[in-house]
């Protein structure tokens, strides 16, 4: 095993990477997550996300490297003896998080959070942004809300407005029909997006977000999406 003199890490990988992080763990070893200076992610994008979810509280930056076919999270694999050097030099980016709010229930996500219908009844809903309500109600496939991670995945495929100023969101409809055309809106880190679900009864609604969905209780009529500003992540970067 090669002992790093300066930085200790820890790994992580996706479960058909097996032999992979094994490589990894030989040559450089395993530190524990309490006292590791980097997790370093073996995957896409879609495992980085799941990481960020389950170890954000530890504190700890996070350096991916990529073996999907998407990796805007990533970074290319290096020889395997170039790790610790690549990681020294990565820039850190540092992201809030969103922070989801549904009657008693709360959460976080990272990458985006999106309503949509789960049957042929489209959604109807209504837009607050803080204090200001949209006067016409939307009809169609649903919502999405994009952090600037989630911004070159779904949210550019649905032609969201582009955003590059740190810490906001991207808002944008999906399919929707209404009486003011609306395309969507950038958040900025002091505003709170409410949606107001009419009629989730019949129009069952499901929520995803990072990757994983569920469909709403159907008393849950209010969502609040705003940016988390007491709390952060970083990912380190190579940018060559």
């Amino acid at each position: 095993m090669h002992k790093s003199s300066s930085q200790e890490i820890h790994f992580l990988a996706r479960p058909d990477l097996e032999a992979h992080l094994k490589h990894y763990i030989q040559y450089w070893g395993q530190c524990p997550l309490e006292y590791c200076k980097v997790i370093t992610v073996l995957g896409g994008d879609g495992f980085m996300l799941s990481a960020l979810s389950q170890y954000w509280t530890f504190g700890k930056p996070f350096y991916g490297l990529k073996f999907g076919n998407v990796g805007h999270l990533m970074n290319e694999e290096p020889l395997i003896e170039n790790l610790e050097l690549l990681v020294e030099n990565a820039t850190p980016f540092y992201y809030l998080p969103l922070s989801v709010e549904i009657e008693n229930l709360s959460f976080l996500a990272f990458n985006d959070v999106c309503l949509y219908r789960q049957r042929y009844q489209a959604l109807k809903f209504k837009i607050t942004i803080d204090t200001v309500t949209m006067p016409s109600l939307l009809t169609g496939d649903g919502i999405l809300c994009s952090s600037i991670l989630g911004k070159s995945a779904y949210y550019a495929s649905s032609d969201g407005i582009p955003f590059d100023i740190p810490h906001t969101l991207g808002v944008r409809p999906l399919n929707c029909s209404s009486l003011t055309n609306w395309k969507g809106t950038t958040l900025f880190p002091s505003q709170t997006l409410i949606v107001e679900l009419f009629q989730p009864e019949t129009r069952p609604v499901i929520l995803g977000w990072d990757g994983k969905d569920q469909v709403l209780e159907p008393n849950y009529k209010i969502i609040k999406i705003r940016t988390k500003q007491n709390k952060h992540i970083t990912l380190l970067k190579n940018l060559f």
